[in-house]
């Protein structure tokens, strides 16, 4: 087996194992889900998360799923699951140019009485919806610092009115 394959390999083993550890006995039932938007809503937040994992790679992305994930990353009530939730409506929105979910990610990146990991994430979901390739984002570079190293023009210009 290359590296390549092995590379692979275990990150499907590790992120098999972290939805087992997540879901548990509701994992099966969850893939085989008809309506997945009964998962992102549920009440237990460790299911929640195991359903995000889940959305674009078992489920197809539907307009109820992104409204679910949108809901998920602003409003939920556990700190895990938004976290989750803003990487996982920025896959949902990727390449799309979306304003509107670019407003609201550029509003949660400006508001610092958000977590800084989250400001973060919303700052990565506004590339990656801009379809600014992974390799050009400025917070991988070596030395970054958030907040003082970030382009806050390029944050800026999502919430001028247009």
């Amino acid at each position: 087996m290359n590296g390549e394959n092995a590379s692979e390999s275990s990150y499907v083993s590790s992120r098999e194992t972290a939805l087992q550890r997540l879901a548990g006995e509701y994992l099966e039932p969850m893939r085989r889900s008809t309506t997945p938007v009964v998962w992102l809503t549920h009440p237990c937040p460790s299911i929640r998360i195991a359903a995000l994992f889940l959305v674009g790679s078992e489920w197809t992305i539907t307009s109820e799923i992104r409204d679910a994930c949108e809901e998920l990353a602003f409003a939920d009530a556990d700190s895990q699951v938004r976290g989750v939730a803003i990487s996982t409506l920025s896959d949902c929105y990727a390449d799309t140019r979306d304003r509107r979910v670019c407003r609201r990610f550029a509003e949660l990146a400006v508001n610092p009485s958000e977590p800084e990991a989250d400001r973060l994430a919303a700052l990565q979901g506004l590339y990656s919806i801009e379809g600014i390739l992974v390799l050009a984002w400025p917070e991988l570079q070596p030395g970054f610092r958030f907040p003082g190293d970030v382009d806050w023009r390029f944050v800026q210009q999502f919430l001028d009115p247009t």
